[in-house]
């Protein structure tokens, strides 16, 4: 036998031999040992919107959704319509005539079509499944209509959400997302913790180095 046999031998025994995962399913792993939060809305805003800023992230904290609606109103001022893109599903621009008339919906039959549309864009606005207190996250997945090139590709990613969706902890966002998706998850969920950055060339922090080099949340 070769040596080639012999370790694809020992491979299709290895396989067919079955072992207790290593790794704890993530419903029973320890609570974490970070030092607990308060988790009234008000302090988890804070907590958010400090560890956010300190990643050079934008929080807006807005009263209702109709100032919401003048604070993108404002961000995207100057910008062609056809630089601004948004989530199809997203209530706050949806309802509102004027808004949806500075913006794109993200409707795409490939990928292709994604990224021509998308390759010279400005803004990607996009909702999220949790803001993550703690370290400042934000909790994203492909399963909205816009799927995972819009939080990607444009220069300045904005984020619109309700003070409803912020969470102590990351294992509280993972908890909302077996929620939801309690049969099979979507192809694709990351955690964004403020703008694309690299310091690898002589250690200068560069913004926008694989993504977006602005991000912005707005709540209410």
């Amino acid at each position: 036998m070769s040596s080639r046999e012999t370790i694809l031998a020992s491979i299709r025994r290895a396989l067919a031999t079955p072992t207790e995962s290593p790794h704890r399913a993530m419903e029973s792993t320890d609570p974490c040992w970070y030092p607990a939060l308060d988790d009234s809305s008000d302090r988890l805003l804070e907590q958010f919107g400090k560890q956010l800023e300190r990643l050079n992230g934008t929080l807006c904290v807005e009263a209702d959704e109709s100032q919401a609606i003048t604070r993108l109103t404002g961000l995207l001022a100057g910008a062609e319509p056809h630089r601004c893109w948004y989530e199809p599903g997203l209530d706050l621009i949806r309802k509102n005539e004027k808004l949806r008339a500075r913006v794109r919906a993200a409707n795409y039959e490939a990928n292709d079509q994604a990224k021509e549309a998308l390759g010279d864009a400005l803004f990607g606005i996009t909702s999220a499944i949790a803001l993550v207190a703690r370290h400042g996250t934000i909790l994203v997945s492909a399963a909205t209509q816009s799927g995972r090139l819009l939080c990607t590709l444009p220069d300045h990613h904005i984020v619109l959400a309700t003070k409803s969706q912020i969470v102590p902890d990351l294992a509280d966002g993972y908890a909302i997302l077996r929620e939801r998706f309690p049969e099979s998850w979507p192809s694709f969920i990351t955690n964004i913790t403020g703008p694309s950055r690299t310091a690898d060339i002589e250690k200068i922090l560069v913004l926008g180095a694989h993504g977006p080099k602005d991000l912005t949340v707005i709540v209410w």
